[in-house]
């Protein structure tokens, strides 16, 4: 222990924790001194009297280090560490009485700085070290695992803990408190003798106060943990709040904001989990998430709260709601209070801030849609009320503490910019923060241990922030009389002393009129608002004292029967009896005394049994209701409180049902008043009692007494009902309609109205509906009259629906009426009743959005109803369908309605519409298709618009922002279309079908075809479905895409899993057999080839996809007949019609997964496929494939025991089609020719002996005399080129298999022409076959013979020059040379030149060599070129030899040949460009001089093969037009030579 005069050297860390040390023990001391478990020996000499031992303990050495340790820390003289100066600095002075022990802020920040590097200079010597930035760089980067000896060091130089025994203590109180773990898990660090080198500690948590990026992660942790619903897991994320994010000046604005964002969001959604909660665990009986029960086993340790009491437990949402407020009260509150107490401004803003984004996703979920065409105002005044909302919530919670008055002068703030507060705007929330209860008791509690603080500043009281807000300026003034007014509007009553004040400002400042007027109307609402009674005008003519009309008040109420009766008789009289009063009179004295003379007539009806009081208390009643029927009813109110005795209830409704008999009494009447209508809400508060009342005996008494009424009360009470229809205010019908609705369920046999009534009330109350629901989607003002017309159309419409529902019989008049009005309430923009003389319908189009009035919605609930009604009845035809018929069909009462439902599920847009309404539309179409007959004339004209809505609803399965449950029921209502499809033409229902199944697939698919999402599964069921009713044709009936066949075969699959040994037909086949064998089946039975190309394409993709395994012996071989028969009738039909790859297709998979059965299908194959090459497009896979199965399936079947082996008929049908072909010149079917000798070629080149020799060298032998024959026929087109190269392709495969193939080039006398070389060439280079290049390279010398020929041909004679032939003879040598360039190049580069036996040149001397045969010949016809360039017809073949020249320069540029040093080639090059030319060719010419002399380089990107490839195919063109032509005109001189006889 430290004496004095060594604290002084002593850091104040140490002397800190010391201190903690010392007190700890003294507090330990003094705890066993009073607990008893310690006894202090006092000193002998000390007297043991009584007074001795009263005196207090003496101090001794632990008191006094106390003492002095303690006066250390106070004074200033102690050393400080950097990091305790800089919290000194971002958080204020130190607590000296509080040790660095107990001082968990200062524990953290030492954590943190023990988990950065360190250097062994201190902090503050760090930019005085000539050094790089690399060390401080690394103080970004904090450690994950350290030694013990790093954190020693660490205390040292950052802490400034340098005593050992100060730094061991540390040690162990970090680990104690979960700071720093220990690897090995050892003891305590002071204990233990390990060196501190190898003992490794890592830190459990990051801290929020530390320099790195798993800070965020730990923000993310408590987010996530706050907003799980499971209070244990919100209670983790607190815990680590409190434990690791304890705001100090540490932290950054931005981690302080985050944080108490994170809390108050998980506080303000208390009611928003309440709710899941009670929905998803409450009401289903599951334990709720993150509180224990009575009947689990408690925790040890016991939890801070423990909500399971002893004897019982709370129950319900009620106990999740008091645990999750216990963990605030624990964790979040104090959290929260240090925030508002270490930056206030900042806690403003962030409760400001929270309610707004809380108040703003509060709006976003309560609203079905938000358009852009809702106004902007109005959305900006709902989200301030429930901003203002949620501000309530936060002072009811207790956590503004002192901010409230920044809070509300935020929201008044907000709440004057807005838009529209010229008109009047309400704020419905503004009454519950000015009512009188205490808002702030919540929030003292947290401040109660702070005596000395004003308590003022934590209460509520919003009067005091707006009278605070007035200045001395006239702005400060009109400003708060905005907000005054506002919140008068709002339903907030202005205590008088405020409008005093603010009178006495307005007054002070001389304030306008304008101020004064919004002063005076403030002041208006309030005394609105006050319910002050208004007296009447004048009582002169009514001298009736007061004190009597109390006498005979009493007397009636309370005097014997016949004293009653007398009182009875005399107010009857009274009020009754025009002789006595006159009407206004009697009308003034019943406004006056209503609540007395109403309380007498109630209690007449008391009596039974007095025959004298049955009329006359009836027509008392009557009178004063005439006159004022609101007393009576606050009577009937008040009687019937929930709070009174059922038994005073029971006998209230017994009263009730003695004025309901009385309705019925003959000749009863008021003279100069219509009494029916006012005693309607009598009625009313009596049948309402069925649902209202809370006791059941009341509910049943009310329901036995109404079935005791005859027919002729239900129609007394009828015509009441009517005539209060037609008298009564908007308002009131509203109310009046709603209850009628809510009664008829109960009392379904008694129509409440007639239908006339219903069509006159509808007719007369019409409005323009489509204005409201435009207005409504505008979110426009409307007025409150239109709504409640609105309303009212609704609630009658919706009641006729539920009398039709429930088999009340109409007329077509009112049904029409009644449709009318549906329709134009549902939002159709056109609508219009169509009357003729046997025409009466409805005629309705263009519907808008739904109307979001909710008793508009319930219409659609009510349509459903009607259509699922069983009532039928005799309906005219003409009624539905633009037809005029008298007749009458039979028919349900609700199909009046069918149309309107199809129409609206045609055009209505499900993703914006309410999830009930989408629900009743689908129910209803589910209705119609099963219930409804649509054969018969009434229904029969909207059969297909039906069968489009269930497409248009299908088609909903595709987006995303449709409910499951919706997607459910969309299934149900295909399926109801499926059965009602069974019924109908097949035609018709193979299109419907194909649509649904395309909106099916696309569904299944887009979940996984073999998924367990709830749609696949429930697509593949649907399915399925279809598949029973129509298979197995189905695949035939219609295009199917890939993703059908997928789910297809998925659905075969899943009915062999559940019936593996179920059969589909008589042969016992499964269905995916039989699917096969109907599609087969089916094609033999037709003729054309449009009806077969759709059936095979579709068996194809099915074979492929769903099922080529397993098939029996028996479909093989129907396979095979197919096949066969097919092959006898595409004969006769058309090239274009008929694609026969599809059966080849089926036939290969069939064969590849049969081979021990594929024998007599192959044989069967080989003859349809001659058939097909000779007159049909055959596509290059299907012959690959076919001839790659058939090969394999041949060698199964040679390896086959007992096996007869035959020849592969494939191959060689391959090989003899092509000779056919070649031999018939069939040049129609060129692309099939190509595919066909493409497949041998790459058969050949891969090297399998699939074709015999003699066969390849006589195919190639045939190809040759093709392409030198050069036969015409038609046009020359790209499949005709591409042919021509598979024949050159072909023939230079035979010579690489067979070298006596190379006759073929160098036999014939005069040799091949220069096209077939160019042929030739261009098929080597393409294909990359060095060894071919080889090959043609040694014959180079034929080649130079024939080119040397050609150019001989065109200069013998001047005029060669100028001949079409001349010019493709150019073209074709200049193609050649050039080909031959690229084959000397490609050589070289694959190092094949060494190949050639005897040959030691390299490409230069090869080149140089070529050029040596080529260019004497082409310098000639340069020569030549130039010397006749004047004459005027040697210009087209003299550009033509030009271009060619310049061309072969820019190659010999791009393959950077050393031909260009040639020294004439720039000499001819001049002598051409001395020569006159047009703009284009001098171009070239230039563009060459440049390239050759190297002042550019040859830039282009282009493939020299592609170019030559363009070039060689339209010279073939050329060349096909000129000989095509020249043989006409010889055929025509020819016809014109006469015959010689």
């Amino acid at each position: 222990m430290w004496q004095e005069t060594e604290l002084f050297q002593r850091s104040y860390e140490d002397v800190s924790i010391a201190f903690g040390i010392l007190w700890m023990e003294l507090e330990l001391f003094n705890a066993g001194l009073t607990s008893g478990s310690l006894v202090l020996d006092q000193s002998a000499s000390q007297s043991t009297n009584s007074r001795a031992r009263e005196r207090p303990m003496q101090n001794f050495e632990l008191h006094y280090f106390v003492a002095l340790y303690r006066a250390q820390l106070e004074g200033s003289r102690l050393t400080k560490s950097q990091s305790t100066i800089e919290y000194i600095e971002n958080c204020g002075q130190l607590n000296n009485d509080l040790s660095l022990v107990h001082d968990m802020p200062l524990l953290v920040l030492a954590v943190s700085a023990v988990k950065l590097p360190h250097t062994s200079n201190p902090i503050d010597d760090v930019y005085l070290q000539v050094e790089g930035g690399g060390a401080v760089d690394e103080l970004n980067h904090p450690y994950e695992m350290v030694s013990l000896a790093h954190i020693r060091d660490a205390l040292g130089y950052d802490v400034g803990v340098a005593s050992d025994f100060i730094a061991r203590f540390l040690i162990s109180h970090f680990i104690r408190l979960g700071l720093v773990f220990r690897v090995d898990a050892a003891g305590e660090p002071a204990l233990d003798d390990s060196d501190p080198m190898e003992v490794l500690c890592t830190f459990p948590s990051t801290l929020a106060i530390d320099a790195s990026t798993s800070v965020e992660s730990l923000f993310a942790s408590i987010q996530a943990c706050l907003e799980d619903i499971d209070l244990s897991v919100n209670e983790f994320g607190l815990l680590l709040l409190v434990r690791r994010c304890w705001p100090t000046g540490m932290m950054t604005d931005y981690a302080l904001t985050r944080l108490t964002s994170m809390v108050l969001a998980w506080i303000l959604t208390e009611e928003h989990r309440m709710l899941d909660v009670v929905r998803d665990f409450v009401s289903i009986n599951v334990p709720m998430p993150g509180v224990r029960s009575v009947g689990e086993k408690p925790a040890w340790p016991e939890p801070i709260y423990n909500l399971a009491a002893r004897e019982g437990s709370i129950g319900g949402a009620a106990e999740y709601t008091t645990t999750r407020r216990k963990i605030t009260t624990r964790f979040a509150l104090p959290w929260l209070l240090q925030v508002h107490d270490l930056n206030r401004s900042l806690y403003v803003d962030c409760l400001y801030q929270q309610c707004l984004q809380v108040a703003e996703a509060s709006l976003f979920t309560s609203k079905t849609f938000i358009t852009q065409e809702e106004r902007q105002a109005d959305y900006e005044i709902e989200m301030a009320d429930e901003t203002l909302k949620y501000i309530v919530k936060l002072c009811q919670l207790g956590v503004v503490w002192t901010t409230f008055d920044d809070l509300f002068v935020n929201w008044l703030d907000t709440m004057s910019k807005l838009s529209h507060l010229e008109s009047p705007v309400v704020f419905k929330h503004l009454p519950r923060l000015f009512s009188n209860d205490d808002l702030s008791g919540g929030r003292r509690s947290m401040t109660d241990d702070n005596a000395n603080e004003e308590i003022s500043q934590y209460m509520v009281d919003p009067w005091r922030v707006v009278v605070d807000a007035v200045s001395d300026d006239m702005a400060g003034l009109e400003r708060c009389l905005q907000w005054v007014l506002v919140l008068a509007r709002s339903g907030v009553e202005i205590p008088n002393s405020t409008l005093m004040q603010l009178s006495a400002f307005a007054r002070d400042m001389n304030a306008s009129f304008f101020t004064h007027s919004i002063l005076i109307e403030a002041l208006l609402y309030s005394v609105r608002r006050s319910n002050v009674p208004v007296e009447p005008k004048s009582t002169d003519a009514l001298s009736i004292d007061i004190d009597m009309l109390d006498l005979l008040s009493f007397a009636a109420t309370e005097g014997t029967p016949e004293t009653c009766v007398i009182a009875a008789k005399f107010l009857s009289t009274l009020v009754s009896e025009s002789s006595l009063l006159g009407v206004d009179e009697v009308d003034q004295f019943v406004v006056i005394n209503g609540h007395a003379l109403c309380k007498c007539a109630w209690h007449f009806y008391s009596l039974i049994d007095i025959p004298e009081l049955n009329l006359v208390r009836l027509k008392l009643l009557l009178r004063l209701l005439i006159v004022d029927v609101q007393p009576f009813m606050n009577i009937l109110e008040e009687a019937l409180l929930d709070t009174s005795l059922w038994e005073s209830r029971f006998e209230v409704i017994t009263r009730l049902f003695r004025v309901v008999l009385d309705i019925n009494t003959p000749g009863l009447e008021i003279p100069g008043h219509q009494w029916r209508p006012s005693i309607v809400p009598v009625v009313v508060t009596f049948f309402s009692q069925l649902w209202k009342d809370n006791r059941v005996e009341i509910r049943l008494a009310c329901d036995t007494l109404i079935k005791t009424l005859l027919p002729s009360h239900m129609d007394s009470i009828s015509l009441c009902f009517e005539e209060y229809l037609f008298h009564a205010a908007l308002a009131e019908r509203v109310s009046f309609v709603g209850f009628l609705t809510l009664l008829h369920p109960v009392l379904p046999s008694w129509q409440l109205i007639s239908w006339k009534t219903i069509a006159q009330v509808l007719r007369e109350d019409g409005i323009d509906i489509r204005a409201v629901a435009q207005a409504e989607t505008q979110d426009a003002l409307v007025p409150n009259s239109e709504n409640e017309t609105t309303t009212l159309q609704a609630s009658l419409v919706n009641l006729a629906l539920q009398m039709v529902a429930d088999g009340s019989v109409a007329n077509l008049h009112s049904l029409l009426q009644v449709k009318l009005r549906l329709v134009r309430l549902v939002g159709f923009q056109k609508c219009h009743e169509i009357k003729g003389r046997s025409i009466n319908r409805i005629d309705f189009d263009s519907l808008g959005p739904i109307s979001q009035n909710t008793v508009v919605q319930l219409c659609f609930q009510g349509l459903m109803r009607a259509l699922d009604t069983s009532v039928s009845c005799d309906l005219p035809p003409a009624c539905m369908v633009d037809k005029a018929d008298e007749g009458m069909v039979k028919g349900h009462l609700g199909s009046v309605f069918a149309d309107v439902l199809i129409k609206i599920v045609h055009q209505i847009d499900f993703s914006a519409a309410p999830y009930l309404v989408s629900r009743s539309l689908l129910t209803s179409l589910v209705i119609i298709l099963t219930k409804h007959d649509f054969s018969s004339p009434l229904l029969s004209s909207w059969t297909q618009h039906l069968y489009g809505a269930v497409y248009s609803v299908m088609q909903l399965l595709l987006k995303p922002n449709i409910s499951f449950d919706i997607k459910q029921m969309i299934f149900s209502v295909g399926q109801a279309a499926i059965k009602q499809l069974q019924e109908g033409d097949k035609k018709a229902a193979t299109s419907i079908f194909h649509e649904y199944i395309s909106v099916t697939t696309s569904v299944v698919f887009e979940h996984g075809v073999s998924s367990d999402h709830m749609l696949a599964v429930r697509g593949r069921e649907f399915f399925e479905d279809i598949l029973i009713q129509w298979a197995p044709t189905l695949p035939s009936l219609f295009p199917c895409s890939t993703e059908f066949f997928a789910v297809l075969g998925q659905v075969l699959r899943d009915r062999i899993k559940t019936n593996p040994d179920g059969s589909a037909n008589q042969q016992g086949e499964n269905m995916r057999d039989v699917v096969v064998r109907e599609i087969l089946s089916m094609t033999l039975e037709r003729k054309m080839p449009e009806e077969v190309n759709a059936p095979l394409k579709n068996l194809a993709a099915y074979v492929e996809i769903v099922h080529h395994t397993g098939y029996p012996d028996s479909l093989i071989q129907l396979l095979g007949s197919t096949m066969a028969s097919i092959a006898t009738q595409i004969a006769e039909w058309r090239p274009s019609t008929f694609d026969p790859n599809h059966l080849i297709k089926i036939c290969s998979l069939v064969a590849q997964h049969h081979k021990a059965q594929s024998q007599d299908l192959l044989l069967q194959c080989e003859k349809y496929l001659r058939v097909a090459l000779h007159r049909f497009h055959v596509d290059q896979a299907s012959i690959s494939q076919l001839l790659q199965v058939s090969v394999t399936s041949h060698r199964r079947l040679s390896r086959m025991p007992g096996a007869i082996i035959t020849v592969n008929c494939i191959p060689d049908a391959l090989l003899d089609t092509a000779n056919h072909l070649l031999k018939g010149r069939l040049r129609q079917q060129a692309q099939t020719l190509t595919n066909l000798l493409e497949t041998v070629c790459q058969s050949l080149a891969m090297g399998e002996a699939m074709f015999a020799t003699e066969s390849v060298l006589s195919t190639a032998s045939e190809g040759l005399a093709y392409l030198q024959e050069y036969r015409m026929e038609g046009s020359y087109t790209d499949f005709d080129f591409t042919a021509n190269l598979g024949i050159a392709k072909l023939m230079m495969q035979a010579i690489n298999i067979d070298s006596r193939a190379m006759i073929m080039i160098t036999g014939p006398e005069n040799g091949v022409s220069i096209r077939i070389w160019a042929h030739l060439l261009q098929v080597v280079i393409a294909s990359f076959w060095s060894e071919s290049g080889v090959v043609l390279w040694r014959i180079l010398g034929k080649f130079s013979q024939e080119y040397n020929r050609t150019l001989q041909r065109i200069l013998a004679v001047p005029q060669n020059m100028t001949s079409d032939m001349a010019s493709i003879d150019i073209n074709l040598a200049t193609i050649s040379v050039k080909l031959w360039l690229l084959l000397i190049q490609e050589i070289g580069n694959k190092s094949a030149i060494g190949m050639i036996v005897g040959h030691n040149m390299d490409r230069d001397q090869c080149e140089r060599l070529l050029w040596n045969e080529i260019w004497p010949g082409f310098e000639r016809l340069l020569q030549r070129s130039i010397a006749v360039s004047e004459f005027e017809e040697f210009q087209a073949s003299g550009n033509l030899i030009v271009q060619s020249f310049v061309d072969l320069i820019h190659l010999l540029r791009h393959l950077q040949s050393s031909l260009l040093l040639d020294s004439k080639i720039p000499i001819y090059l001049d002598q051409i460009k001395a020569l006159k030319h047009n703009d284009s060719m001098s171009n070239k010419i230039a563009r060459a001089a440049e390239v050759l002399r190297g002042m550019t380089s040859e830039s282009s990107s282009t493939d020299p093969m592609k170019s030559i490839r363009r070039d060689f195919l339209a010279v073939e063109k050329i060349g096909w037009e000129v000989r095509r032509r020249a043989e006409e005109r010889e055929a025509r001189r020819h016809a014109r030579e006469p015959t010689m006889g």
